[in-house]
């Protein structure tokens, strides 16, 4: 078993004050937690005129258990510590071989395995034991945990953006965190000195039309505004907006509708507590709070079932010839008749 539970943000602020471990196994899904991690040791624990003897990086695809062993045995050259990474570790085979190396790890060097998309088999000895050391799974976001990333990103470096336009970004761009940051990186690049990041800015360069969008879309059904929401969903058919394709658009509103039975069914109506009940920033409370008065519980209970009803029709099952913006115009004509 793990001696203690190692996150992202534990892991960097040990590694910021200079406290290293001998051996760091970071595994997972979400390459970007990985790369992150392993990039500041690669950069930061030697300095440039340590690193020509003492730091090595290996793919591995291309190093074998025996030569591994040998490099991690050595011991620095005039330096407190060689660094060892291991790109891609998941490719190397005979992992296990190395166990002798992870029960007893030599204390000046620090050995680092970048292990993607996948999990050590922790029934093992060596999966046991390498789980003593920092080892770090990095997981997928949550859906509902990107806005909230994006915001502490974007406050690490000065900058905020509207809770819209947080929502914006975690709608369009998914929960595939290097690609997240490497599109904030690029709005950053062209945002100005200012703190602020505008809607304008933000949907410019995510590729979202400020009034035309599936947030705009939940708007109008919170009011019961159905000549907007046609007038979205033809833009959506005309532009060929991959949002408004119906097996994305249907998920979308599902997740919505969904939110409403849930305000229904608390106990408390105070905002704060929604907004956690929920897992949306308190900012959209309001929102839901009018929309959960235009729908009642009976009157949800039969939208999850049209819902559902089409969900299936854009995967092609009872569809007949509907084109997505027939299908979708038909959606919200039975929500409006539900």
């Amino acid at each position: 078993m793990a001696k203690s539970a190692h996150t992202f943000s534990s892991i960097m602020t040990s590694l910021k004050k200079k406290e290293y471990s001998p051996i760091y196994f970071l595994y997972g899904d979400e390459s970007y937690f990985i790369d992150q991690i392993a990039d500041y040791i690669e950069d930061n624990v030697l300095s440039e005129g340590e690193k020509g003897f003492n730091q090595s990086v290996y793919y591995g695809k291309d190093i074998d258990a025996k030569s591994l062993l040998a490099a991690a045995r050595r011991f620095p050259m005039m330096a407190p510590y060689q660094v060892i990474i291991v790109k891609e570790a998941q490719n190397m085979s005979k992992l296990d071989e190395l166990l002798p190396y992870v029960e007893n790890p030599v204390e000046s060097t620090i050995l680092v395995f970048a292990y993607k998309n996948k999990s050590p088999d922790k029934r093992t000895k060596f999966g046991k034991a390498i789980l003593d050391h920092v080892a770090f799974e990095s997981k997928r976001l949550y859906d509902n945990q990107v806005a909230p990333w994006v915001e502490s990103y974007l406050k690490e470096r000065g900058k905020r953006m509207s809770p819209k336009a947080l929502q914006w970004v975690a709608e369009a761009l998914g929960t595939e965190i290097s690609r997240v940051a490497n599109e904030l990186d690029k709005l950053l690049l062209n945002a100005g000195p200012e703190a602020d990041i505008s809607d304008q800015q933000v949907s410019a360069s995510i590729g979202i039309n400020r009034e035309y969008n599936v947030f705009e879309l939940q708007s109008a059904l919170a009011i019961g505004d159905f000549n907007k929401c046609i007038r979205i969903i033809q833009y959506f058919a005309s532009s060929k907006n991959q949002f408004g394709k119906p097996v994305v658009l249907i998920g979308s509103l599902y997740s919505w509708f969904s939110k409403l039975i849930l305000v229904h069914a608390s106990p408390s109506k105070d905002e704060r507590s929604l907004a956690s009940v929920l897992g949306v920033n308190p900012f959209f409370v309001k929102e839901y709070l009018q929309a959960a008065r235009h729908y009642s519980p009976a009157k949800l209970e039969k939208i999850m079932a049209l819902m559902l009803e089409f969900d299936l029709k854009s995967k092609g099952v009872n569809s007949g010839s509907e084109d997505d913006a027939a299908l979708l115009k038909e959606l919200m004509v039975k929500i409006y008749e539900a």
